[in-house]
């Protein structure tokens, strides 16, 4: 059981699949069910499929299954899990049955649908790091985002500017403050069409006087993130999220906006571990 707790930890949707006896779970699945009771208070933030199959002759036979997976999702108590859809194979009684059904496509369509984004803004060139001005040559974020980018199935997408940041630490984090105190809105060079297409997005970006950098405000106000899940990600010497995310929650008020993730900027290198504890908090 603990390696199929840390997979449904670790994953963003997990799929029941389980035949119907008796117009519930076998009980095989039944006593997984159950034993997940082990992990109700961390296990949160997914989406769940129901998929099933069974002699029976129409979908009204299914109902109780339906009813105990989505009573079974409500128990878990902390939240945001979702129980998304059903695929229902009735009258299957052998294996060929099925591809008489909807259902294997209504399976490929369902994960089809189901996209992430990584999307970010990282400052390469001179940058405080370790309590020293240093010249990097991939920003802390664009090192967090590419690490993130092998751990999940993501597309990716790095925010630039039109009007370069400045290579001089100190005229950048000048421009960065005068943004902030304007009001300013940044134009970003070759923004995104849409993000229609996409239902989980990991925002990534340093931070920059306690909050993100105006060209991340000029992404978040170009798109509609109404129920979309948004990841904040940041990095930072030392000042953590900083109002970073009530910031988000004023830019973003429709999204579903998950506890941010603090990376210091010095120890990127190994942040895969970090990704791997913090992400998936609400």
């Amino acid at each position: 059981m603990q390696e199929i707790y840390k997979k449904m930890l670790e994953a963003k949707v997990i799929v029941f699949a389980s035949p119907v006896y008796f117009y519930t779970f076998n009980a095989s699945m039944k006593l997984l069910i159950d034993r997940t009771f082990a992990i109700e208070k961390t296990i949160h933030d997914k989406y769940f499929y129901l998929l099933t199959t069974g002699l029976a002759p129409e979908e009204s036979y299914f109902r109780i299954i339906k009813d105990t997976f989505q009573k079974y999702i409500d128990c878990l108590r902390v939240g945001g899990n979702r129980f998304v859809d059903s695929i229902l194979g009735f009258q299957t009684g052998n294996k060929d049955d099925i591809e008489k059904t909807d259902s294997i496509e209504k399976a490929y369509n369902i994960a089809k649908e189901s996209k992430s984004l990584i999307v970010y803004f990282s400052h390469n060139k001179e940058n405080y790091f370790s309590g020293n001005i240093v010249n990097l040559e991939k920003g802390n974020v664009q090192v967090i985002a590419e690490t993130l980018s092998t751990m999940i199935d993501a597309d990716i997408y790095q925010i630039k500017e039109v009007d370069a940041y400045p290579f001089d630490y100190h005229e950048c984090t000048k421009r960065a403050s005068d943004e902030l105190k304007n009001n300013a809105r940044p134009q970003i060079l070759d923004p995104l069409e849409s993000i229609d297409e996409y239902d989980t997005i990991y925002l990534g970006y340093p931070n920059w006087w306690s909050t993100m950098p105006t060209i991340v405000m000029t992404f978040l106000e170009s798109y509609d993130f109404t129920n979309k899940h948004i990841y904040p990600i940041c990095s930072h010497e030392g000042s953590g999220m900083g109002r970073s995310e009530s910031d988000l929650k004023k830019l973003c008020p429709n999204s579903i906006l998950h506890k941010g993730l603090s990376i210091h900027g010095s120890h990127v290198d190994g942040c895969r571990q970090q990704l791997e504890r913090g992400l998936g908090e609400k």
